[in-house]
């Protein structure tokens, strides 16, 4: 795939992995390890195969942006969607992994979340009988669900659109999702990035 786009558009300056998938839903002990793993392997492997396919070429050129589009479910403890959190959580902590390696070679790398967008995936998951039966609360007939906004998805893809024009550079291996205020992280990137901000962390208490 990148040698084909390579081969008609030239070199790949940003990529954005967007594929994902949002369907095993119910507890784990019933739910089938083989469409488990798949969803991890839509949501995990898929992004990792695809920057590591461009990030050669970007390297070698000292620039490049890549974009994994992950999700605020990977924040949270979600009990019946484990699949699809576990691939986001891991997601992010890809992020700021590969921002880690590459950063040094002019690379930058961002986790993103889109929020709640209207797409297929959201429709079937909304309308499955698992969902249904395990998570009532994100079907289209709760009134929590049904009153909770939508957001166009002109957001994330301005969001991306800034991105890959460098304008979150300084906010590189970090976790943005559509819902903050960009142009404010940017203005506060010095004490975001001081005191290690929108990034996995394990708040512990100190030894005594």
């Amino acid at each position: 795939m990148v040698s084909q786009v390579e081969a008609r558009l030239g070199p790949i300056d940003f990529l954005v992995n967007n594929a994902g998938s949002a369907g095993v839903i119910g507890p784990i002990w019933e739910t089938d390890p083989d469409d488990w793993w798949r969803e991890v392997e839509v949501n995990l492997r898929g992004p990792f195969l695809c920057a590591r396919a461009v990030l050669p070429g970007m390297i070698a050129r000292r620039s490049g942006r890549i974009v994994n589009m992950a999700s605020g479910v990977g924040l949270t403890a979600v009990p019946y969607t484990s699949a699809y959190a576990c691939s986001k959580v891991a997601l992010i902590r890809l992020t700021d992994s590969l921002q880690e390696a590459t950063g040094q070679h002019g690379v930058m790398i961002f986790a993103t979340g889109p929020g709640r967008v209207r797409t297929a995936m959201v429709d079937r998951m909304e309308n499955s009988e698992a969902a249904r039966r395990w998570m009532p609360r994100v079907c289209p007939d709760h009134p929590d669900y049904a009153n909770m906004p939508w957001a166009p998805p002109e957001r994330i893809a301005d969001l991306c659109v800034r991105l890959a024009g460098g304008d979150g550079d300084v906010l590189a291996g970090r976790y943005i999702h559509v819902r903050y205020d960009f142009d404010n992280m940017r203005a506060r990137a010095d004490e975001i990035v001081q005191d290690d901000l929108y990034q996995l962390r394990l708040r512990t208490l100190p030894p005594k």
